[in-house]
């Protein structure tokens, strides 16, 4: 209940422009966002997508516009650096996680449009080794099953999935999601293998590519946003793995190796890892700066100052559920950390 009041009160907040006032005292702070995937898809459309990471097309639009034309869009170099800074207007660095390619297809057109610039972080073996995503592999496997019912043993116990309903499909998909977070990551992927083949669901990498929500930027892509001048290009680890679950020279593999490949898809210098799940800790972060990175970016929402940017930068995540109201006083009303810690 709560929760609606505050979407109501953030509604009511950008009708009558409300934080033409409120913005005026946030002035002095940096404002990243996180997406991930741009889609065609309508929201609401079953099991896939069901937390609304990818969103659509014409929200993006909105929100692509609405900061045109409120707030100065920088490259992440830039707030790093302290250029190029507004002190009229909010100053905001878009960027976008794992690397898909309705990023290039949907989201840099709409960028380019508006001469907006963002920051793309790329896990490697999807793009680089073109291998699905693992979170992608297990939607689609309990998406696209046809058995009616699962069974696994964990911890000495046999779990029971029904698997009639689309409710009863998602306590699996979430069961296997918190899974795979949670084991050893070395683990994942013979796991992830496992459950396939339990659901009699091939993994077919280059047939799940064949919708444009699950596949990865090509090499050709990136070359034509890295010479645009308004792309950016970070790490997200090779394997989008839980790296506070993997052991030491898996965790350099995940960081280094990453690095160099990005450099060498992009021809750029790659100088920021953003944290794949949010999931990281001390040891993790000095392994990150280790390996020659500048600044490390995260998922724990939170504003940053112009003034001192720390090495650890926090974003918010849009997710499709943010609607334009919410949006706008995200960037620059008084509901936002409200709205947030609700969620």
């Amino acid at each position: 209940m709560l929760y609606s009041l505050v979407r109501s009160l953030s509604k009511i907040a950008y009708s009558v422009k409300m934080r033409n006032a409120t913005g005026h005292f946030r002035r002095d702070k940096a404002l990243f966002f996180m997406y991930h995937g741009i889609t065609d898809a309508p929201s609401g459309s079953g099991l896939k997508n069901y937390y609304g990471y990818n969103i659509t097309k014409e929200k993006f639009r909105e929100q692509a516009e609405f900061l045109a034309r409120n707030c100065n869009v920088i490259k992440a170099s830039d707030a790093v650096s302290g250029r190029n800074l507004s002190v009229k207007k909010k100053n905001v660095v878009i960027t976008f996680d794992d690397g898909y390619r309705n990023n290039y297809l949907s989201a840099y057109p709409l960028l380019m449009e508006h001469g907006l610039p963002a920051l793309y972080s790329l896990s490697t073996d999807f793009v680089s080794g073109r291998k699905a995503l693992w979170n992608d592999l297990i939607e689609y496997a309990v998406i696209n099953t046809k058995k009616n019912s699962f069974k696994i043993s964990h911890a000495g116990k046999i779990i029971d999935f029904s698997l009639a309903s689309e409710d009863e499909r998602l306590k699996l998909y979430d069961w296997l999601i918190a899974r795979c977070v949670s084991i050893r990551q070395e683990e994942r992927d013979g796991f992830i293998s496992e459950i396939l083949n339990a659901l009699e669901v091939k993994r077919d990498n280059e047939k799940l590519f064949e919708d444009p929500d699950y596949s990865p930027l090509t090499q050709e892509d990136i070359k034509t946003m890295a010479l645009s001048g308004t792309a950016e290009f970070a790490s997200h680890s090779a394997h989008h793995y839980n790296l506070t679950k993997t052991d030491e020279s898996t965790l350099l593999n995940e960081t280094s190796e990453s690095k160099k490949k990005i450099e060498e898809l992009s021809g750029m210098p790659c100088r920021y890892f953003c944290i794949p799940g949010g999931h990281h800790d001390k040891s993790v972060d000095d392994a990150i700066f280790k390996a020659g990175y500048e600044k490390i970016f995260t998922s724990e929402f939170s504003e940053m100052s112009l003034k001192e940017m720390p090495d650890v930068i926090g974003r918010y995540c849009i997710t499709d559920s943010v609607k334009i109201a919410e949006f706008a006083d995200i960037v620059e009303g008084p509901f936002h950390r409200l709205y947030y810690s609700l969620r």
